[in-house]
């Protein structure tokens, strides 16, 4: 009934190849094998159908598994990236980066493989999209003068939706 975790573990970077497309024309057969397999029963499992629908869930988890792996294997190299930058500079960047796997290159994980981080979509998607958290972050905590030459802090960025004005003594008054 359930897939083991060792496996899931282990299948890691074959669910990843291509981008997951390699996963999705697999899911794809399948669910023409289950489609035929069902035939007039459709759903209804009393009669011998339902085979598509499982299908159908085992192909969503298997996507949602690959798509965490994504991000998970980004942040991992993300990390390293930046603890070697900070280590050993850019020469011990530059030596890092040049024996990374690169996008569309075959993964080689066995026990002997020196083989670590992966250059693809994913990591600039999560570098992409960990620069536009970082960006939110700080438009939301930016410090605004006004004219009395008062700093005042943007809290929340729904107060940017209101006319919000504060009194000398600090309250928000809405208008």
């Amino acid at each position: 009934d359930r897939i083991p975790p060792e496996t899931l573990s282990s299948s890691s970077a074959s669910l990843r190849v291509q981008n997951g497309a390699v996963l999705k024309e697999v899911i794809s057969e399948f669910e023409i094998d289950a489609i035929g397999h069902d035939g007039m029963a459709a759903d209804d499992k009393s009669k011998g159908g339902g085979h598509y629908r499982e299908v159908e869930k085992v192909g969503s988890f298997l996507d949602g598994f690959r798509k965490a792996e994504e991000r998970r294997v980004a942040r991992e190299t993300a990390t390293m990236l930046l603890n070697r930058l900070i280590k050993e500079g850019v020469k011990g960047l530059d030596e890092l980066l040049s024996g990374m796997l690169r996008e569309g290159e075959e993964p080689n994980y066995g026990e002997d493989s020196d083989q670590i981080g992966e250059l693809n979509g994913a990591l600039v998607r999560y570098l992409d999209e960990s620069i536009r958290d970082q960006e939110l972050r700080a438009k939301m905590q930016k410090v605004e003068p006004n004219p009395r030459n008062e700093i005042i802090e943007v809290e929340d960025e729904m107060e940017m939706m209101w006319n919000v004005t504060r009194s000398a003594d600090g309250t928000t008054i809405e208008t």
